[in-house]
């Protein structure tokens, strides 16, 4: 008779393990060109608010999502997101700030989900008609997942849609409140 038992370790102190996390596009945004001049800049989010309160600099873009499961597993191995704003040859256009939010799902060992966002603050010596951002979005934790179960400690929205506060849609706000939470992600280019 032969009998063998696996255990997680009696005094196992740390496990690195890998998922592919599900992630999907929340149709939440914010998206900044920004001009040669301080005052010089166009603005379309996806909140009307910020819309209504920046009307003289409201642009109206197009945007157009799509997501690619290639292996069939049913998570998004692609998603891609095209913004195009109605400019003029006049516009000088010399940077961008944008926020797109997603929610992020972990669920093999530990179940875990949060809102999370890809953003980034851009500055062109040159003016440009263009940019094109790609990578890899990856977990990046301040403190150790649950080995089991729910993790609640997820930091909460972004941004508080009932609030009339302007200021959470300020681009220094934002980056602020996603660098001081416990869990957010990376875009690894």
């Amino acid at each position: 008779m032969f009998v063998t038992f696996t255990t997680q370790g009696f005094w196992k102190k740390f496990g690195e393990f890998r998922e592919q996390a599900t992630v999907y596009y929340k149709q939440r945004f914010i998206v900044l060109l920004k001009g040669e001049m301080p005052n010089s800049y166009y603005i379309w989010s996806s909140y009307p608010l910020l819309n209504h309160a920046e009307e003289t600099h409201v642009r109206i873009a197009v945007l157009e999502e799509y997501e690619g499961d290639f292996n069939d597993d049913g998570k998004p191995d692609l998603i891609e997101l095209n913004v195009t704003f109605p400019i003029e040859e006049k516009d000088k256009i010399c940077g961008v700030f944008y926020m797109f939010l997603f929610e992020y799902q972990l669920d093999q060992r530990s179940r875990f989900s949060m809102e999370t966002a890809v953003l980034d603050d851009l500055e062109h010596a040159t003016m440009s008609s263009s940019v094109t951002v790609s990578g890899d979005l990856w977990l990046d934790q301040a403190a150790p997942l649950w080995s089991s179960g729910r993790d609640p400690n997820h930091g909460g929205p972004l941004i508080n849609e009932s609030s009339l506060d302007l200021t959470q849609y300020n681009p220094a706000e934002i980056v602020s409140r996603n660098s001081f939470r416990n869990f957010t992600t990376i875009l690894k280019r």
